[in-house]
Protein backbone atom coordinates (compact mmCIF):
# COMPACT_ATOMS: atom_id res chain seq x y z
CA UNK A 1 0.00 0.00 0.00
CA UNK A 2 1.46 3.21 -0.99
CA UNK A 3 1.39 6.53 1.09
CA UNK A 4 -0.67 8.43 -1.74
CA UNK A 5 -3.85 5.16 -1.22
CA UNK A 6 -2.55 4.25 2.64
CA UNK A 7 -5.93 4.13 4.86
CA UNK A 8 -5.36 3.51 8.40
CA UNK A 9 -8.75 2.25 8.83
CA UNK A 10 -8.70 -0.46 6.17
CA UNK A 11 -5.22 -1.79 8.00
CA UNK A 12 -6.98 -2.10 10.60
CA UNK A 13 -10.33 -3.84 9.62
CA UNK A 14 -7.56 -6.17 7.46
CA UNK A 15 -5.95 -6.81 10.72
CA UNK A 16 -8.98 -7.59 12.07
CA UNK A 17 -9.83 -10.17 9.65
CA UNK A 18 -6.47 -11.54 10.04
CA UNK A 19 -7.18 -12.17 13.93
CA UNK A 20 -10.31 -13.44 13.57
CA UNK A 21 -9.38 -15.77 11.06
CA UNK A 22 -5.89 -16.56 13.42
CA UNK A 23 -7.92 -17.48 16.35
CA UNK A 24 -10.94 -18.85 14.56
CA UNK A 25 -13.38 -16.50 16.01
CA UNK A 26 -16.60 -15.24 14.29
CA UNK A 27 -17.56 -11.47 14.43
CA UNK A 28 -20.22 -12.41 16.88
CA UNK A 29 -16.98 -13.46 19.17
CA UNK A 30 -15.62 -9.90 18.76
CA UNK A 31 -18.80 -8.05 19.00
CA UNK A 32 -19.11 -9.87 22.82
CA UNK A 33 -15.64 -9.24 24.01
CA UNK A 34 -15.94 -5.30 22.57
CA UNK A 35 -19.76 -5.73 24.90
CA UNK A 36 -21.30 -4.88 21.12
CA UNK A 37 -22.92 -7.03 18.25
CA UNK A 38 -21.36 -8.90 15.26
CA UNK A 39 -23.32 -6.02 13.08
CA UNK A 40 -21.51 -3.42 14.23
CA UNK A 41 -17.86 -5.54 14.07
CA UNK A 42 -19.12 -6.17 10.63
CA UNK A 43 -19.39 -1.99 10.02
CA UNK A 44 -16.29 -1.55 11.14
CA UNK A 45 -14.77 -4.29 9.11
CA UNK A 46 -16.30 -2.77 6.09
CA UNK A 47 -15.32 0.97 7.13
CA UNK A 48 -19.60 2.14 7.43
CA UNK A 49 -18.82 3.25 10.54
CA UNK A 50 -16.17 5.54 12.31
CA UNK A 51 -13.53 3.23 14.63
CA UNK A 52 -12.36 6.14 16.81
CA UNK A 53 -9.33 5.80 19.34
CA UNK A 54 -11.43 4.39 22.14
CA UNK A 55 -12.53 1.50 20.42
CA UNK A 56 -9.79 0.86 18.39
CA UNK A 57 -8.04 0.43 21.68
CA UNK A 58 -10.42 -1.66 22.79
CA UNK A 59 -10.87 -4.25 19.91
CA UNK A 60 -6.87 -4.37 20.21
CA UNK A 61 -7.08 -5.08 24.08
CA UNK A 62 -8.93 -8.25 23.20
CA UNK A 63 -5.98 -9.78 21.66
CA UNK A 64 -3.44 -8.47 24.49
CA UNK A 65 -2.12 -5.06 22.57
CA UNK A 66 -2.31 -1.13 22.35
CA UNK A 67 -4.01 0.21 19.24
CA UNK A 68 -0.92 1.31 17.85
CA UNK A 69 0.56 -2.10 18.36
CA UNK A 70 -2.36 -3.94 17.09
CA UNK A 71 -3.21 -1.38 13.54
CA UNK A 72 0.93 -2.32 12.70
CA UNK A 73 0.76 -5.13 10.57
CA UNK A 74 4.54 -6.49 11.06
CA UNK A 75 3.19 -6.65 14.72
CA UNK A 76 3.04 -10.73 15.06
CA UNK A 77 -0.11 -11.91 16.39
CA UNK A 78 0.53 -13.46 19.86
CA UNK A 79 -0.23 -17.50 20.38
CA UNK A 80 -3.15 -18.15 22.24
CA UNK A 81 -2.41 -18.66 26.05
CA UNK A 82 -0.84 -15.02 25.69
CA UNK A 83 -4.03 -13.65 25.22
CA UNK A 84 -6.15 -11.87 28.04
CA UNK A 85 -8.58 -14.67 30.21
CA UNK A 86 -11.53 -13.15 28.77
CA UNK A 87 -10.32 -14.11 24.89
CA UNK A 88 -8.90 -17.24 25.46
CA UNK A 89 -12.53 -18.56 27.04
CA UNK A 90 -14.31 -16.90 24.15
CA UNK A 91 -11.99 -19.09 22.13
CA UNK A 92 -12.43 -22.10 24.08
CA UNK A 93 -15.74 -22.19 23.57
CA UNK A 94 -16.13 -21.01 19.95
CA UNK A 95 -14.04 -24.35 19.75
CA UNK A 96 -16.15 -26.55 21.92
CA UNK A 97 -19.48 -25.30 20.68
CA UNK A 98 -18.61 -24.71 16.88
CA UNK A 99 -19.80 -21.78 14.33
CA UNK A 100 -23.14 -20.71 15.10
CA UNK A 101 -25.35 -21.92 11.98
CA UNK A 102 -26.11 -18.88 10.19
CA UNK A 103 -22.56 -17.90 9.64
CA UNK A 104 -19.35 -19.37 8.23
CA UNK A 105 -17.77 -21.84 9.76
CA UNK A 106 -14.23 -20.51 10.56
CA UNK A 107 -13.28 -23.65 12.81
CA UNK A 108 -12.77 -25.42 9.31
CA UNK A 109 -10.64 -22.45 8.47
CA UNK A 110 -13.21 -21.85 5.39
CA UNK A 111 -12.05 -18.22 4.96
CA UNK A 112 -8.01 -19.39 4.54
CA UNK A 113 -9.12 -22.03 2.31
CA UNK A 114 -10.93 -20.23 0.07
CA UNK A 115 -8.84 -17.24 -0.40
CA UNK A 116 -6.06 -19.84 -1.30
CA UNK A 117 -8.61 -21.35 -3.78
CA UNK A 118 -9.18 -17.47 -5.03
CA UNK A 119 -5.88 -16.84 -4.89
CA UNK A 120 -5.37 -19.20 -8.10
CA UNK A 121 -7.74 -17.37 -10.06
CA UNK A 122 -6.70 -14.85 -12.38
CA UNK A 123 -8.36 -10.85 -11.57
CA UNK A 124 -10.74 -11.67 -14.96
CA UNK A 125 -11.74 -14.83 -14.00
CA UNK A 126 -15.53 -15.36 -12.75
CA UNK A 127 -16.77 -17.75 -10.51
CA UNK A 128 -19.90 -19.05 -8.73
CA UNK A 129 -20.01 -20.63 -4.95
CA UNK A 130 -19.95 -23.70 -6.04
CA UNK A 131 -16.65 -23.54 -8.34
CA UNK A 132 -14.71 -22.81 -5.16
CA UNK A 133 -16.71 -25.19 -3.26
CA UNK A 134 -15.48 -27.76 -5.52
CA UNK A 135 -11.87 -27.09 -5.23
CA UNK A 136 -11.76 -27.01 -1.73
CA UNK A 137 -9.61 -29.89 0.25
CA UNK A 138 -11.66 -32.31 0.99
CA UNK A 139 -11.48 -32.61 4.79
CA UNK A 140 -13.04 -29.07 4.13
CA UNK A 141 -15.71 -29.55 1.49
CA UNK A 142 -17.05 -32.54 3.08
CA UNK A 143 -18.81 -30.73 5.75
CA UNK A 144 -20.54 -28.06 4.39
CA UNK A 145 -22.39 -26.92 1.67
CA UNK A 146 -21.94 -23.90 -1.51
CA UNK A 147 -24.26 -21.93 0.75
CA UNK A 148 -21.24 -21.19 3.69
CA UNK A 149 -19.18 -19.70 0.47
CA UNK A 150 -22.12 -17.29 -0.92
CA UNK A 151 -22.66 -16.24 2.96
CA UNK A 152 -18.44 -15.32 2.76
CA UNK A 153 -19.33 -13.92 0.13
CA UNK A 154 -21.91 -11.89 0.35
CA UNK A 155 -21.55 -10.96 3.91
CA UNK A 156 -18.60 -12.47 5.68
CA UNK A 157 -14.97 -11.88 5.87
CA UNK A 158 -14.29 -11.84 1.79
CA UNK A 159 -17.47 -9.68 0.85
CA UNK A 160 -14.23 -6.60 0.53
CA UNK A 161 -12.79 -8.76 -1.83
CA UNK A 162 -15.34 -10.09 -4.20
CA UNK A 163 -18.95 -9.03 -5.56
CA UNK A 164 -22.06 -10.63 -7.30
CA UNK A 165 -22.19 -9.61 -10.83
CA UNK A 166 -26.04 -9.53 -11.24
CA UNK A 167 -25.79 -12.31 -13.35
CA UNK A 168 -26.25 -16.50 -12.84
CA UNK A 169 -25.44 -19.52 -14.03
CA UNK A 170 -28.60 -21.22 -13.81
CA UNK A 171 -29.91 -20.71 -10.64
CA UNK A 172 -26.31 -19.59 -9.15
CA UNK A 173 -24.70 -16.40 -8.46
CA UNK A 174 -21.72 -15.27 -10.43
CA UNK A 175 -18.93 -13.27 -8.81
CA UNK A 176 -15.87 -11.93 -9.55
CA UNK A 177 -12.98 -9.85 -7.90
CA UNK A 178 -14.00 -6.57 -6.66
CA UNK A 179 -10.73 -5.01 -8.40
CA UNK A 180 -7.46 -5.67 -9.03
CA UNK A 181 -6.35 -3.51 -5.96
CA UNK A 182 -8.93 -5.91 -3.95
CA UNK A 183 -7.27 -9.05 -5.14
CA UNK A 184 -3.84 -7.75 -4.14
CA UNK A 185 -4.65 -6.94 -0.81
CA UNK A 186 -6.34 -10.54 -0.08
CA UNK A 187 -3.29 -12.03 -1.37
CA UNK A 188 -1.21 -10.21 0.83
CA UNK A 189 -3.24 -10.60 3.83
CA UNK A 190 -3.39 -14.47 2.90
CA UNK A 191 1.00 -14.62 3.02
CA UNK A 192 0.43 -13.00 6.40
CA UNK A 193 -1.88 -15.50 7.93
CA UNK A 194 0.11 -18.27 6.16
CA UNK A 195 3.35 -16.59 8.04
CA UNK A 196 1.73 -16.53 11.38
CA UNK A 197 -0.16 -19.95 11.53
CA UNK A 198 3.37 -21.58 10.57
CA UNK A 199 4.76 -19.61 13.29
CA UNK A 200 1.89 -20.37 15.54
CA UNK A 201 2.49 -24.29 15.03
CA UNK A 202 5.50 -24.22 15.48
CA UNK A 203 5.47 -22.52 18.94
CA UNK A 204 2.95 -25.13 19.93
Amino acid sequence: MTKENYNPDQEFANRIVEALTFYHLEEADLGKLIETNSTDVRRIISLQTTLGLKRANKISSVFGMRYHQFGNPKTKLHPKDKLPASTIAIIDARAENGPPSNIIDTELDLPFHTMKTLRDLKITDEFTPRDIHEKLPEEVKSKIGTNRITVLFKTGSLRNYVVYTKRKQGTKHIYKFLSEESKKKMEELLIKIEIKKKKFNKDQ
